[in-house]
């Protein structure tokens, strides 16, 4: 099993920022009971990126 850390996180939620999806990265946050990262329990860095990855667009392949 994958281990995330911290920074995976965070990546996950730029990202999401990026898309204009503010209020999906709060609903990750409530749904591991935490407000922000400093508060984000490492038990949690999983839960917390299968919620936003499950509800961003896939990345598209660009070809050229």
């Amino acid at each position: 099993m994958e281990t995330f850390t911290i920074e995976d996180c965070r990546e996950v939620a730029r990202r999401a920022l990026n898309l204009k999806k503010r209020l999906l990265m709060q609903e990750a946050f409530e749904s591991v009971g935490a407000t922000n990262f400093g508060n984000l329990k490492e038990k949690d860095y999983r839960k917390f990126i299968e919620y936003l990855k499950s509800r961003l667009p896939k990345k598209k392949i660009i070809e050229y």
